[in-house]
């Protein structure tokens, strides 16, 4: 008796594949061979499976393989800043869900869209794009009431530059069309899509910089404390919504010494309390800078001085029923300076900045710096994924990267080309001489180890190799971090996943890393981890720049 096989049903990608293919000009006896090998291989992603598909075509249908090669070239820029196959399908999904056209007439104007699209070869096509061809295909069939359900509303980008070039414009979502369109090349503009990189803030490319540190002798003209916090605040207000992240504040403690002294412990804690009623109101986090010692070009007297280091205990033991809305970033030029703290007041979450051979200034998040007092500019590299593409050859790394820093050196010449032309930017006293550019890494060590593999002794040595490269291609301007921004790290976790199938794991830029001689010695903004203050001081002994508590 013959043994019965249950059908095993196909792969819905593969079967997606297959269907191309059909459309493409293949027989179905073509396309039965093509499923059969595909089969085989079904672990592989969708790009992947279907270059397999195109090479299987040439060997036996060479015209059919032409035609659906010229399928595979269409990439859409999806409005989530990724680039995926143009598949005509979410074409009459996106008719269907949005509008009250018949299915029949969805997926006819489907059809005559992508044909019209292969027939342009257009190089860059998004959305926007698609749609107005869609609406143009409404239009000529008259559903002219379809077409006002379907129609995208927006501004011609001229429309935009000149509302750019006349005053502070914050439609973020225009401006990141805006500027992914007119302003950045497509070379780059490719590599965003492609989560090679990914440039903060779009939405606020051509009118705001990244961030920004109040210095601490900005506001002078005050009569006591409570003048000078009202003043402060006054001056976040006017300038916050000009920059991507919170306004932080440099040496707020020796700032507002001179108002503090021969003023009591009641009077100093009151003073405390009224800062934090004052800027708890603001929106986001606040960064605040404290300073155990008088930063350059400052005057304090000692008794000044004294009153400084009793407010930055304040300030540090009352924010404790504020959690998660400051971030204190203590600068020292002595690991002994921090004994001038109380016990409770160094709490986890505050950053110990090391300034015993530069004057380093608290920025927001993790980042500070030792040249300006702003960020310019803030480009993301996928180091993991430049690592995993090149499958241990040092030479494409090193290419790869190269092209990635080169980048971020062009996003930011446009960056301060626009920012330039900004006058509400000069009219509030915020000069760019001021700003240095931005380069953030996903994982120096997990990269490192994507490349060189689980050995530790090696990882150190490719992830060494890797800054000094960074280094030597961007110069002592620039700021070297790792990346905070979260949408950067969803869109190169999901790409390196979907192109490598690679997982991070949740301890390769921890550990036996972290406290690494490598990490102190070199120039990279990257807050070394401390578990106690004997860690905090060992490690500010060993010239490490930041620790985090």
């Amino acid at each position: 008796m013959m043994q019965q096989h249950s059908a095993q049903p196909m792969n819905e990608t593969i079967g997606k594949i297959a269907l191309e293919c059909e459309e493409a000009g293949a027989s179905k006896w073509d396309v039965v061979k093509i499923i059969k090998s595909l089969s085989e291989r079904e672990t592989l992603d969708i790009e992947e499976l279907r270059k397999e598909a195109i090479s299987l075509l040439r060997g036996i249908n060479p015209e059919a393989a032409e035609v659906y090669a010229s399928f595979h070239r269409m990439h859409v820029h999806t409005s989530g800043e990724r680039i995926e196959g143009f598949d005509r399908g979410n074409i009459i999904k996106s008719l269907l869900k949005e509008t009250s056209l018949p299915r029949a007439i969805a997926e006819r104007i489907g059809h005559e869209v992508e044909g019209k699209i292969k027939d342009l070869k257009i190089s860059y096509l998004d959305t926007a794009l698609i749609r107005e061809l869609v609406n143009a295909r409404l239009l000529e069939y008259g559903y002219e009431n379809i077409y006002r359900q379907y129609a995208r509303i927006g501004l011609p980008s001229y429309d935009i530059a000149e509302k750019i070039s006349k005053g502070f414009y914050g439609n973020c979502e225009l401006l990141k069309g805006y500027s992914l369109q007119r302003l950045i090349p497509q070379e780059i503009r490719e590599r965003h899509f492609s989560a090679e990189i990914h440039i903060s803030a779009l939405g606020d490319f051509p009118t705001k910089p990244y961030a920004y540190c109040i210095p601490a002798n900005e506001i002078k003209e005050a009569a006591s404390a409570e003048d000078f916090i009202f003043g402060l605040g006054e001056r976040i207000a006017e300038i916050r919504e000009f920059f991507s992240l919170p306004i932080s504040v440099e040496a707020l403690n020796m700032a507002i010494s001179k108002h503090l002294v021969n003023a009591g412990n009641r009077k100093i804690a009151e003073t405390s309390s009224l800062f934090f009623r004052a800027f708890g109101a603001f929106n986001g986090k606040c960064t605040i800078g404290i300073s155990l010692f008088a930063p350059e070009g400052m005057q304090v007297r000692k008794d000044g001085k004294s009153a400084a280091i009793e407010f930055a205990n304040a300030l540090l033991l009352g924010s404790a029923g504020y959690d998660g809305k400051f971030t204190f970033k203590i600068a020292v030029d002595s690991p002994a300076e921090l004994k001038l703290l109380k016990g409770a007041a160094l709490r986890r979450g505050a950053y110990v900045l090391n300034c015993k051979s530069n004057n380093l200034r608290p920025l927001a998040q993790g980042f500070y710096s030792k040249f300006r007092n702003g960020i310019l500019s803030c480009v993301n590299a996928n180091l993991t994924g430049i690592a995993l593409s090149a499958r241990g050859n040092d030479a494409d790394f090193f290419g790869q990267l190269e092209k990635c820093i080169n980048s971020a050196k062009k996003i930011a010449e446009i960056k301060l080309l626009q920012l330039g032309q900004r006058a509400y930017l000069k009219e509030r006293g915020i000069g760019l001489d001021s700003f240095a550019p931005m380069l953030c890494i996903d994982s120096l060590f997990g990269a490192a180890a994507a490349f060189s593999g689980e050995n530790a002794k090696e990882t150190m040595k490719f992830a060494e190799r890797t800054m000094d490269a960074i280094r030597k291609s961007l110069g002592a301007e620039w700021i070297i971090a790792p990346a905070s921004d979260d949408e950067a790290g969803e869109r190169f976790a999901y790409e390196n996943s979907r192109k490598f199938s690679y997982r991070a794991s949740e301890t390769e830029s921890t550990g036996q890393f972290m406290k690494s001689d490598f990490i102190v010695r070199k120039y990279y903004s990257m807050p070394c981890a401390a578990g106690s203050i004997s860690d905090v001081q060992k490690l500010l002994a060993g010239n490490a720049e930041c620790v985090a508590m």
